[in-house]
């Protein structure tokens, strides 16, 4: 498979960004979930910190057992240090619940 088919947006699109659209800088507390509010029409988002985190795609903060079975696009499903992804729609994501063991930094970036 080429680069250019591994995600919604195309190898070309990404690396065309000059820089973000947001940048929300976020200081998580071990064992506590934060959301993360997404701006209207951000399209995909990156993320950078410096410990292990999670990530719930949904509507508001969680923070739940992260040993759970969630299918694929379940707003209830946690993905482990998650990179660049994309968003679908800002109506049914509104936030990013993030989560740590670990007291950490880091930034969520978005792009439009």
């Amino acid at each position: 498979m080429a680069v250019s088919e591994a995600g919604p947006l195309l190898y070309n699109q990404v690396l065309r960004c000059a820089s973000s659209d947001g940048i929300a800088n976020v200081a998580l507390t071990s064992g506590t979930a934060q959301a993360v509010g997404i701006p209207v029409g951000a399209r995909a988002v990156n993320f950078s910190f410096n410990a292990d985190i999670w990530a719930t795609f949904g509507t508001s903060a969680v923070g739940q057992a992260f040993s759970t079975y969630s299918s694929a696009g379940s707003t209830l499903a946690q993905v482990f240090n998650p990179t660049f992804r994309y968003i679908t729609s800002t109506i049914t994501t509104t936030a990013i619940s993030l989560y740590s063991d670990y007291t950490c930094k880091g930034s969520v970036e978005f792009f439009k």
